[in-house]
Formats: structure tokens, sequence, C-alpha cells
């Protein structure tokens, strides 16, 4: 079984083991489902991805915290697209970021939106 937070490519994982096995059946609609947005694998779902040893995967939803609070676990799980934008306040968020990308020295967001330096000011920013 594979299993982790969601959106971080359990189901390619699988489509690619299961892809580069000759000997098992393959058709257009076979495969787990994958997407740019969390939540896509909404249930338990196996895949014969080889046949000799005779091998299965099961692919399962993402594996979350059942309430995600704005605390720095929940900021970092939206900047990486592993909860849905409504969960948190996306102000919060990207004022998270900017703050993360000040803090490790990472400026290249002035140039792409014209600042003569960096700020902490997401107002600013945005």
């Amino acid at each position: 079984m594979i299993g982790g937070i969601p959106n971080v490519g359990k189901s390619t994982i699988i489509n690619s083991l299961w892809k580069k096995e000759e000997d098992v059946k393959h058709s257009k609609k076979s495969g787990a489902k994958v997407g740019a947005v969390p939540c896509i694998t909404r249930s338990f779902n196996g895949f014969k991805v080889m046949a000799n040893p005779l091998t299965y995967l099961i692919d399962s939803p993402g594996i979350i915290q059942p309430k995600i609070l704005d605390n720095e676990d929940g900021l970092w799980l939206s900047i990486c697209g592993s909860i849905r934008d409504a969960i948190l306040d996306l102000h919060t968020v990207t004022d998270y970021l900017l703050f993360i990308l000040n803090k490790w020295w990472v400026f290249k967001y002035t140039q792409a939106y014209k600042l003569k330096e960096p700020t902490d000011d997401i107002e600013e920013l945005l």
C-alpha cells in the first residue's frame, strides 16, 4: 500500500510502475487517477503492477490530520499544494510564504514584482 499526505505523487508512482511492466494488461481507463490538485484519489484502489512475482499495490487517499489550524504545519501543507486553497486564508498563507522567503534570503520575488528591495509587508507585495 502506498500512503502519504495529499498531492505528493502516490498515484504517479503506481502508474509509473504499472506502465513499465509488459506482462500486465493495460487499457486506457486503467491506472490511478492523477491531477494537480489534492484529493483526486477518494477511495482505496488496487493495481496489478507486476506479473512475476505477482505484485499488487493499493493506492490510498491522502492521509492528513483531521483538523488543520492556522499553525505552521497547515501553512506548509497549503504552500506545497497538499490541502485545498479554501481551508486556510490565502492572505495568511502568502504572508507566511513571504516570511519564509525573506528568512531564507530568497529574494528573486523582488525582480518578478519589480520591487526595489525585499519587503515583509504582504500588502506592498500584493
